[in-house]
């Protein structure tokens, strides 16, 4: 897999945070990497972005500032590199909305392999967008919850990081 700077810090936050500028477009889901000076720290799926008003961002486009938790320690001018043209697993379903918050803690307890999205609340309409490396994984985990609660699978499809969603 071929990455390419996308963005850098600009900031090392009190809290853990860091404050990046945008290169190129950035979006939730999108397998980054991050490089101090001379070397590759980690890799990781990016799962959660805010603007520099604490809303959260699911594209950030060229010149933005976001700030995210990397969960590893980097320096300011580190760079953030995003893999290239990466296809993501993009699964729409409707669950109990009472069951969204469960969700999301149970997605956040598998280490990043996913990202829950919420496209209608009151409807329980959400969205995970999973790596291509984790697809089985993420398969394996909604049948599972299928047998745990009730779930309808609206949609799946592989999209392009790039495009917008």
């Amino acid at each position: 897999m071929s990455f390419r700077p996308a963005a850098r810090v600009i900031e090392c936050l009190p809290d853990g945070r860091v404050l990046i500028e945008v290169m190129e477009n950035l979006a939730i889901g999108e397998i980054i990497r991050f490089k101090n000076s001379r070397n590759i720290i980690a890799e990781s799926v990016l799962t959660y972005m805010e603007n520099e008003q604490g809303s959260p961002v699911y594209l950030a486009g060229h010149r933005e500032k976001v700030t995210f938790f990397p969960r590893v320690f980097l320096q300011k001018e580190a760079i953030i590199e995003k893999s290239f043209l990466q296809d993501c697993l993009h699964l729409e379903m409707v669950i109990d909305a009472k069951q969204i918050f469960y969700l999301s803690g149970l997605l956040e307890g598998l280490d990043n392999m996913a990202v829950l999205s919420t496209l209608d609340s009151s409807q329980g309409l959400v969205r995970i967008i999973a790596s291509p490396f984790f697809i089985e994984e993420i398969h394996g985990f909604v049948t599972s919850l299928a047998e745990e609660m009730p779930l309808k699978i609206i949609s799946e499809k592989m999209i392009s990081s790039l495009e917008e969603y």
